[in-house]
């Protein structure tokens, strides 16, 4: 899947690794200080290097993900669940 996004001051655009079942794929989070994007994807969140547009990393098993946010104030992330 090719995703566009702009951060930074700047667009980029990737190719999304996509597992065999494709599963659903949801909101994208920045977290512009560390140079990562997260990447919801069913039960998984896809870290992914602004700097490279490689993924750096896999935050799992996080069932249902819909979103991460990261908080600045405390330098904690958070991500959002549900099952409709």
């Amino acid at each position: 899947m090719q995703v566009h996004f702009a951060a930074e001051g700047r667009v980029s655009s990737f190719l999304l690794p996509s597992p065999p079942d494709e599963g659903f794929w949801d909101y994208l989070g920045i977290d512009e200080a560390n140079h990562h994007l997260f990447v919801s994807h069913s039960d998984e969140i896809l870290v992914i290097s602004t700097d490279t547009n490689q993924v750096v990393g896999k935050l799992a098993p996080t069932p249902r993900s819909h979103g991460v946010i990261i908080s600045r104030k405390d330098n904690h992330g958070y991500y959002a669940r549900g099952f409709a």
